[in-house]
């Protein structure tokens, strides 16, 4: 006898408790994806985000740092200090400071020495055009994809009090974030938002990397009188401080991720039992016709590790269409982040619930397995 066929009409014979354990598997694989790939995405953000030759300096009594401000002649300062190899000075205009799914953030750059400071990808044409405009603006590819923005295209944010840019150039990254970015000149953001004089920040490109930490206590320190005192970091620092209030929660969440894999089990787990003591009658036939215990164990396992198959890749393909689909960011003081749904990821969970639901089976079918046929009998009458 063909012991997948065996094992397809069982699991058809009577369709609604193996389905309902099929869709428990489903739902617990794409609730397992969908926030492992959040945390997977903030841990990408933090890798990729931050450079190990800059600091940052900002407003040393700024709880959100991309609310600070800092007087634009602080770059001049900076520049004239020892260490200091490169400086740039950037405005951040942002729609909130909390945490938020949808945040509309527009960074005044310095456009020749962005790249400097920024991995941005894009043709020479593109950015040639937007440093030569004042109203232009450089759009991350994923900001332009979610709201359908395109090269030419002009521009009004009314989150941010109508700001009005032309998108002259739609850029790449490697950097995990900045692709979200909107970059428009410093001079024309600080007029357009009525800020001039105004930054929210300066990157510090160190000469010797080894010595940030001597440099950063000598600029607070040079600053502590002024009427802006400062508070600098290494970029990494820096970053970790403005998503602390996420990573908490992220973290927390993908525990209960692994925990939702608790309900493979508990799913799988019930269905065979119930499913195995409806047909012990069946199965004691199946040892009469001389079936052997490694054989029986075969087929109750096969049903098992059919479920958390079939479960784990429609869990698998509902997080993909879901998170893909919405082009679904969390973003918090400044700093956007999508989820990674990589094929690793997708891998590990299909694996997961194919071992996991397999697990779940295994005490089910090993009793049915070591039960004799005249006991078997017996429990049906």
């Amino acid at each position: 006898m063909n012991w997948l066929r065996y094992t397809v009409h069982a699991l058809t014979r009577a369709p609604l408790r193996p389905s309902l354990a099929v869709l428990a598997v489903a739902l617990a694989v794409a609730l397992f994806c969908a926030v492992s790939a959040v945390d997977r995405g903030l841990d990408l953000m933090l890798a990729t985000g931050a450079r190990s030759d800059v600091l940052v300096v900002f407003d040393r009594f700024q709880s959100c740092p991309p609310l600070s401000k800092l007087p634009e002649a602080h770059r001049g300062a900076l520049e004239g200090m020892e260490g200091v190899r490169d400086v740039t000075a950037e405005l951040f205009v942002i729609s909130s400071c909390s945490r938020v799914t949808d945040l509309v953030a527009v960074y005044g750059i310095e456009p020749g020495k962005v790249r400097s400071f920024r991995d941005i990808d894009l043709p020479e044409s593109e950015f040639a055009a937007f440093s030569s405009e004042r109203g232009a603006a450089l759009v991350g590819r994923r900001a332009a994809t979610r709201y359908g923005w395109k090269v030419g295209q002009t521009v009004s944010l009314e989150r941010l009090g109508g700001l009005t840019f032309t998108v002259r150039g739609i850029f790449t990254s490697k950097t995990e974030g900045l692709e979200s970015a909107i970059l428009v000149d410093l001079a024309y953001l600080q007029i357009a938002t009525s800020q001039p004089g105004k930054v929210t920040l300066c990157h510090v490109r160190l000469a010797d990397p080894e010595n940030g930490g001597a440099l950063a206590v000598a600029i607070d320190r040079h600053f502590a009188n002024s009427k802006s005192p400062t508070r600098t970091a290494s970029e990494r620092a820096f970053m970790d401080a403005a998503v602390s209030s996420i990573a908490g929660l992220v973290e927390f969440t993908s525990l209960l991720g692994y925990g939702a894999l608790g309900l493979v089990v508990a799913g799988v787990g019930n269905s065979l039992s119930m499913s195995i003591r409806d047909r012990t009658r069946e199965i004691a036939i199946l040892k009469t016709l001389g079936f052997r215990r490694p054989q029986v164990l075969r087929l109750m396992l096969s049903e098992a590790f059919i479920c958390g198959a079939a479960g784990g890749a429609i869990g698998v393909a509902a997080a993909w269409v879901l998170i893909r689909a919405t082009h679904f960011e969390l973003s918090v003081e400044g700093f956007s982040f999508a989820p990674a749904l990589s094929p690793s990821l997708l891998l590990e969970a299909m694996i997961l619930s194919v071992v996991l639901a397999t697990a779940a089976g295994l005490p089910a079918a090993l009793r049915v397995a070591r039960l004799r046929v005249v006991e078997a009998l017996r429990e049906v009458d």
